[in-house]
């Protein structure tokens, strides 16, 4: 499934040699505090969750983003989403871009996407699949307003039950 989606959603997919592959970790509230030993792991990049929900930000978001930072390694951000609807979703790229700003002294390594995590099992219950896309949609398109590269993170299942890919191809939203 994720081959056919890779397919799908990329308009020239590059099968890469095991050589050039890109190594990264994903940092959130489960981790606390980027470690000595992920930071020294030789990590080609870091995803650090910004936060979840409306206005609830990590914990350690920043003690995570300064530790990139000092190490020098690349990183991007992700929210994860309980959007129910529209107002929600706007409200959280808002809440994403106004805690971005505030990291600008950081922006150097600030180099990946800002990516949607689309995974709770309760938006379904309360959104169809169009409603779920055009959150997305709303999120997205002010991500990328604001300069930043948006992606969309989510399980194959979601893919393929709950988003319109199309839109994301059509959009030119990075997928993770």
């Amino acid at each position: 499934t994720a081959l056919i989606l890779c397919i799908y959603l990329c308009t020239g997919c590059v099968f890469a040699n095991a050589d050039d592959s890109k190594y990264g970790y994903d940092v959130s509230h489960n981790n606390d505090v980027l470690s000595d030993d992920v930071l020294q792991s030789g990590k080609d990049f870091i995803m650090i969750r910004l936060g979840y929900s409306t206005n609830h930000l990590d914990k350690n978001f920043y003690e995570n983003v300064k530790a990139a930072y000092e190490n020098k390694i690349p990183f991007g951000v992700y929210f994860y989403s309980y959007a129910y609807d529209s107002a929600d979703a706007k409200e959280d790229a808002e809440f994403v871009i106004e805690t971005l700003s505030s990291i600008s002294e950081y922006s150097e390594y600030l180099t990946l996407p800002v990516a949607l995590d689309l995974e709770d099992a309760q938006i379904p219950q309360h959104c169809d699949k169009k409603q779920i896309t055009e959150q997305m949609r709303l999120f997205c398109d002010a991500i990328e307003t604001a300069g930043y590269v948006p992606m969309v993170y989510a399980n194959a299942y979601w893919f393929n039950n709950y988003i319109d890919t199309a839109v994301i191809k059509n959009n030119g939203y990075k997928v993770w």
